[in-house]
């Protein structure tokens, strides 16, 4: 999923773990822009219960938020986004762990690459993606990786564009009275709709705005 600042990827993010956990899927989601407790009031306030949330085979969480400022202490925790090594193992261990059953796909949220990018750099954070697409599709997972786009190489774009099923842009337009906001999907490896539809972010939450059909 790619788009400016502000065009809603981390609440998309949010709504499709809230809507996934309520309908019985399983969660695993790596947060590099906001800290867990956050991520977690978030679903509590979208009607996911309690129990779920603790629930570890339901909803697993690797912080990688944190390292930023405090030493990582938790068992969920990275001690830093300079090499990747230690993530890639958390990652590949929690997808392990999580239960698979063939009724049901099991969701991945990766929000946001940036972070990969800006502290380790184009290259490896290509190589971890090329890496992390492959391997959460062979443990069943579906879902997202979030990228801010008009900020890194074009080379670099394009490729994580390339990597997964399917790409998801969002884009926003400001001015000084209203905030407006789409959702297109450019490329998907099945039948879709290409055409932007407009969305409004209200409570946190994304609704599609209808167009009123012409008479």
């Amino acid at each position: 999923m790619i788009g400016p600042p502000g065009s809603g990827k981390s609440v998309f993010c949010r709504q499709f773990a809230a809507m996934s956990l309520k309908e019985g899927q399983c969660v695993l989601a790596v947060l590099t822009d906001e800290p867990p407790n956050r991520f977690l009031e978030y679903l509590k306030k979208q009607g996911v219960d309690e129990s779920t949330l603790k629930d570890s085979s339901r909803l697993k969480i690797i912080d990688a938020y944190s390292w930023r400022i405090k030493p990582a202490s938790g068992e969920y925790e990275v001690s830093g986004l300079h090499s990747l090594h230690e993530l890639s193992a958390l990652i590949d261990r929690m997808l392990k762990e999580m239960k698979r059953d063939e009724n049901r796909r099991n969701r991945f949220i990766f929000d946001s690459f940036d972070a990969v990018v800006l502290n380790a750099g184009e290259k490896s954070a290509l190589i971890l993606a090329q890496s992390l697409t492959a391997r959460v599709a062979a443990y069943g997972f579906f879902g997202f990786i979030t990228l801010m786009s008009g900020v890194h190489s074009r080379f670099f774009e394009d490729s994580m564009m390339n990597l997964g099923i399917g790409v998801v842009r969002l884009d926003v337009e400001v001015t000084p009275d209203s905030v407006r906001r789409w959702i297109r999907i450019p490329m998907f490896q099945a039948t879709h709709i290409t055409q932007p539809i407009e969305f409004k972010i209200t409570e946190g939450k994304i609704q599609i705005i209808h167009a009123e059909k012409k008479k």
